[in-house]
């Protein structure tokens, strides 16, 4: 990319006096319009990628950016052809292209907005709509949770859980199960959460039904379409209990602290856009802040209801 920007400076340089003389005419090279499409092509790819975000987007940007570039650098008496052809393919990357071209070939410029300007009004009435509604549109067809219902409510579940089943320490309360029951928001955005994945937040319970350890946790949740219907998940957050924090009693938890680290995983299956049911794993602990430290794990089956929006 180095050694593609460097060039385009001295193409600029040396050919930008004659701007004016490229022939809008000038037919576009083949293995150009080949590149063009397979590059388009990409873009939209990496542009309905939502696990990331807006990342997808920035992405789709910056291959069509660049494989416009580096086509001005190899053939520049087609600069029209070539921007015009580019904008055809992604009217919703115009913008962005127009700018990143206009940037690297000033001498150019005239030639760039010119060829965006000949691309139909309708395209360009697309590409202004199309950007901000792209992702929201492609988190429905892959992410759908991103579409919030009341109170900005993405995801409502219940379930049926396992109590301290003992997957990361020896199982004490073996009592009755705990009721599961949870809300997960819409998807955190911005530049700090896209770049961690844009993370949902979310309040849940559980309630054991024989009066043993219960808690109320708050966190983060992460969640992957995987394709096919299948995703999975994790959390990450913190726990408030009503367990014993010391205790010489064997059939109960030493938890040490009154508010715990919270951690879970999920791997699920999406029967319909609103109706899903997984497989969860969580454990609280205080990660060794006390000297009583056991933890609990839980283990069960838990259905969600997906909001539209």
């Amino acid at each position: 990319m180095r050694y593609i920007s460097i060039l385009a400076v001295v193409l600029s340089i040396c050919l930008g006096p004659m701007s004016g003389g490229l022939r809008a005419g000038t037919a576009l090279p083949a293995p150009v319009a080949e590149q063009l499409q397979a590059a388009a092509a990409r873009a939209s790819r990496m542009s309905h990628e939502t696990a990331f975000g807006e990342a997808g987007i920035r992405r789709a940007r910056a291959e069509m950016s660049t494989v416009v570039i580096s086509a001005i650098a190899v053939h520049p008496e087609a600069t029209y052809a070539i921007v015009h052809e580019a904008v055809r393919l992604t009217p919703s990357l115009a913008p962005a292209v127009v700018e990143s071209a206009s940037v690297a070939y000033p001498g150019y410029a005239a030639q760039i907005h010119g060829a965006a300007e000949g691309v139909p009004s309708s395209f360009f009435a697309q590409a202004t709509t199309l950007e901000p509604d792209h992702a929201a549109a492609s988190s429905r067809e892959s992410a759908p949770f991103e579409r919030p219902g009341f109170f900005g409510i993405s995801e409502l579940y219940v379930g049926a859980l396992t109590h301290d089943t003992g997957v990361f320490g020896r199982s004490e309360e073996d009592s009755g199960p705990d009721i599961d029951l949870g809300v997960r928001f819409a998807a955190l955005r911005g530049e700090f959460w896209d770049l961690i994945a844009a993370p949902r937040p979310h309040l849940g319970l559980h309630v054991n039904t024989q009066g043993d350890t219960s808690q109320l946790f708050t966190g983060l949740t992460w969640t992957f379409e995987l394709g096919y219907g299948v995703f999975v998940g994790a959390d990450f957050g913190l726990a408030v209990h009503d367990g014993e924090l010391r205790t010489s009693d064997d059939s109960t938890k030493e938890l040490g602290l009154r508010v715990l680290f919270r951690e879970a995983a999920e791997i699920g299956f999406r029967i319909t856009d609103r109706n899903s049911v997984s497989v969860v794993l969580d454990h609280i602990s205080n990660g060794g802040l006390a000297d009583e430290n056991e933890g609990l794990d839980n283990f069960g089956l838990r259905y969600s209801y997906i909001f539209g929006g």
